[in-house]
């Protein structure tokens, strides 16, 4: 990593990933992952091309490069209580019913085990999923996950904005200036989006500078973040999956 790498340019035409991802929307996941010991067994739902670490079970509704198990997040195939932590970052907006996750997620967890979720909260939302099959539904608040998760017998550790509003303002101004140049495009729009990325994105330093010291910006977050542990007399749902 060079001297200057925290002001690396956009890296692709992918939606939140080329504005946000790579220096400022991983932090709290990164460290909730590093809050682990390397013989913590972690689960990470949702994965895509991402890998945590060693030792970390990727699991995705698709096969991808870095998949070890390919199943449903409404429905985990593993015993209850194996796991000492689970991750869902950018899972939940695309689920059917984020309840039965957070279920299963309670049911896979060992008591006192602690789960991490993030979603978008004030964001667009991404032009480019119906090319992969997908479709956003949901969007969640820190009170919204506080709620999710206490339903599913967990209590709240730490919560709060994953990326900033400043963030979130470059992501509508982006928005605004490819739909601007692309004429109602889709083809257009793709090559402004791209464009714009680079001319804009220093903005989002705002959060890392000003915003990220202000309780307020938790109100206009583009992503908030939830980091909970599992009740000790939670009891898991259903049966035991076989591992």
């Amino acid at each position: 990593m060079g001297r200057f790498s925290w002001l690396a340019a956009p890296k692709s035409t992918r939606f939140y990933g080329s504005i946000s991802e790579r220096d400022h929307f991983h932090a709290a996941a990164a460290r909730f992952v590093g809050s682990f010991p390397a013989r913590a067994r972690l689960l990470d739902i949702g994965t895509g091309y991402r890998r945590w670490r060693q030792g970390v079970v990727n699991v995705d509704l698709r096969l991808y490069p870095e998949t070890d198990v390919v199943a449903d997040a409404h429905q985990l195939p593993f015993a209850d209580g194996v796991f000492d932590g689970v991750i869902l970052q950018g899972v939940l907006a695309y689920l059917a019913d984020p309840k039965d996750c957070a279920a299963e997620v309670a049911r896979v967890l060992k008591p006192r085990g602690r789960v991490y979720a993030d979603e978008n909260f004030f964001y667009p939302d991404d032009p480019w999923d119906a090319d992969l099959g997908l479709a956003q539904k949901w969007r969640f608040t820190a009170a919204g996950f506080a709620a999710l998760f206490a339903g599913a017998g967990f209590e709240e550790e730490s919560s709060g904005p994953a990326m900033g509003p400043a963030s979130a303002f470059v992501l509508a101004l982006r928005w605004i200036l490819a739909l601007l140049l692309s004429l109602g495009s889709m083809r257009l729009f793709k090559g402004a989006w791209h464009v714009t990325g680079w001319v804009v994105f220093p903005l989002k330093y705002l959060d890392l500078l000003l915003f990220e010291r202000m309780a307020l910006a938790r109100f206009a977050a583009g992503n908030c973040f939830y980091h909970g542990k599992k009740r000790s007399n939670s009891s898991p749902r259903g049966g035991s999956p076989a591992g």
